[in-house]
């Protein structure tokens, strides 16, 4: 996958962020020590779970994808997302 990437010189490369919530039955916590809580103020809400991070080419086609903790910020998960990667520029207000 990583050949995939590297070979890759396309002008613009699409990421996006989106929240994964799982449930919390009775109690019982599900994927103890790998999600967390979160709260998501564009839909004002709090949620138990991941955030999941894709990276797709310009073909719409899932090149990459990444699972985080519903506590961790954008931008961490952002800079994450993109260690690989050179001259990039956001466009969303959570990435600045």
């Amino acid at each position: 996958m990583r050949e995939i990437r590297k070979k890759m010189k396309w002008p613009i490369q699409p990421i996006d962020m989106f929240l994964l919530p799982v449930n919390v039955l009775n109690g019982y916590v599900t994927f103890q020590g790998e999600a967390d809580f979160g709260y998501c103020a564009a839909k004002d809400m709090h949620y138990y779970g991941f955030k999941n991070g894709l990276h797709i080419s310009r073909l719409g086609i899932i090149i990459q994808y990444f699972l985080f903790p519903a506590h961790s910020h954008d931008i961490h998960s952002f800079e994450t997302m993109l260690e690989e990667f050179e001259g990039v520029e956001t466009d969303d207000k959570n990435w600045h």
